[in-house]
């Protein structure tokens, strides 16, 4: 029977006082080539939602903003 091990990582970006998004503190693109490199498969994905903006009118805030992410992947244990 197979093993598995996994790994995991977080990317995460900020947001200006005007609601703006800043860059994502990890270039994506590279990540995903350096783990396809090593054997790792991308096994899920999923954003997390830290803040709403505001519309602009008292009290009304409107969608959420993506403000991190979480990346699991899995590969076959050595033996």
């Amino acid at each position: 029977m197979t093993q598995w091990e996994y790994k995991t990582f977080a990317r995460t970006r900020e947001f200006s006082s005007s609601g703006k998004a800043k860059d994502w503190n990890i270039d994506i693109q590279a990540k995903l080539a350096e783990l396809g490199d090593q054997g790792w498969e991308l096994v899920s994905y999923g954003p997390r939602c830290d803040m709403a903006l505001y519309t602009g009118h008292p009290g009304s805030y409107g969608f959420g903003a993506t403000t991190s992410d979480i990346w699991i992947f899995k590969r076959p244990k050595a033996s």
